[in-house]
């Protein structure tokens, strides 16, 4: 006897932590709704405690599922109880089997408890009883984008608690309202911020979640204005990336500056980015004509930077003049060539293309950034 003792306060004492099936119980559709203070002194009836109820029980054999804010105290019989987190069992007495999530939710002062330690405890509702616990949905979302260009769609994905029913409000989109559960393809056509606002039902009560502010919209990028100058293609400035394509689809490799100089007739796209983000592009249809043969360097005739922005240093065999021409042929400027070979030269007045001639006939094109 003594033995039998020792083996049964040592399983009492046990605090298991349980995987299996126990921890997602099925409320019945026979449960007794408790949505007052009652008190049970018997019977085999399962019992269903809703948030903010509380049950009494001093004898039977009940199967008791405790919803969250709801109180259960028991000073006798057989029972087992459902306690998830937030609901509180209050054991003075009896033998009862305890699934539960929490340590801080159960206060045992008395009586024979077998405690087991869920991971989670969810119930299955599909049966319940349909005037049972009103289930309390709880309003959550997010958006697959929150600071977005002008013209541009996203999605949206609710991720409520305890909801059947879905409405949205979106603030400067087209459409501006859902009724689905993951609206997608709402559109923002304007520049502005905006609220967004989901009100979710489970069929007992409503609950709304509104962010404000939740949406930037940033205003389109202005499309740039393209011009040809020979055989070199502009965009105009402004932005923080530039990249060319042939076509509309090839991009071209290393050419990312604002002017691109071409070395075939064809169409060339640019598609710029700015500070936001947000991206233009356009097209142009260039033609390609001959120009005077030029030189990308040589022992004669060397310019450096090129492209520049102010200042170039020429470096030319001998001394003599240097002829700077638009693509034209126009004669622009003329400038001696240092006695030391190396001459500076101020080019921020010129054109952003423009081509450098010596006596001796050699041809450079320089490039103004």
């Amino acid at each position: 006897m003594i033995r039998l003792f020792a083996l049964l306060t040592l399983s009492v004492l046990c605090k298991c932590v349980n995987t299996f099936a126990q921890c997602t119980p099925s409320v019945p559709s026979n449960a007794v709704v408790v949505n007052s203070t009652t008190t049970i002194n018997g019977g085999f009836d399962p019992v269903w405690v809703c948030s903010g109820d509380t049950l009494h029980s001093d004898g039977g054999f009940h199967n008791v599922f405790l919803e969250p804010g709801s109180v259960m105290t028991t000073d006798g019989g057989i029972d087992t109880i459902y306690v998830k987190e937030g609901a509180t069992f209050i054991m003075g007495g009896g033998i009862h089997v305890i699934f539960y999530v929490s340590l801080s939710d159960l206060d045992i002062n008395g009586g024979i408890p077998y405690q087991y330690s869920c991971a989670s405890l969810t119930y299955d509702y599909t049966n319940a009883p349909v005037n049972g616990c009103a289930l309390l949905p709880v309003a959550a979302f997010s958006a697959s984008d929150s600071t977005i260009c002008t013209k541009t769609c996203i999605s949206f994905q609710s991720a409520s608690v305890s909801a059947v029913t879905w409405q949205w409000l979106f603030e400067g989109a087209s459409p501006s309202s859902s009724t689905e559960e993951n609206p997608e393809n709402i559109c923002y056509n304007t520049p502005g911020v905006y609220d967004v606002t989901l009100i979710v039902s489970s069929g007992n009560a409503n609950d709304t979640l509104m962010l404000t502010d939740f949406i930037t919209v940033f205003p389109e990028t202005p499309v740039p204005v393209l011009s040809q100058s020979n055989d070199t293609l502009f965009s105009s400035q402004g932005y923080l990336t530039y990249q060319w394509y042939v076509g509309d689809t090839l991009p071209i490799a290393g050419a990312t500056n604002y002017f691109y100089v071409a070395d075939s007739s064809g169409s060339f796209t640019i598609v710029v980015t700015d500070s936001n983000g947000c991206q233009s592009s356009a097209l142009i249809n260039a033609v390609i004509t001959g120009l005077p043969n030029l030189s990308a360097s040589s022992e004669a005739l060397i310019v450096y930077p090129n492209p520049a922005s102010t200042t170039i240093t020429i470096s030319s065999a001998g001394a003599g003049r240097l002829y700077f021409c638009d693509l034209t042929g126009h004669l622009l400027l003329t400038v001696k060539s240092s006695s030391s070979r190396q001459t500076d030269v101020n080019i921020s007045s010129l054109p952003q293309v423009f081509l450098i001639r010596t006596d001796k006939g050699e041809v450079m094109k320089v490039v103004r950034e």
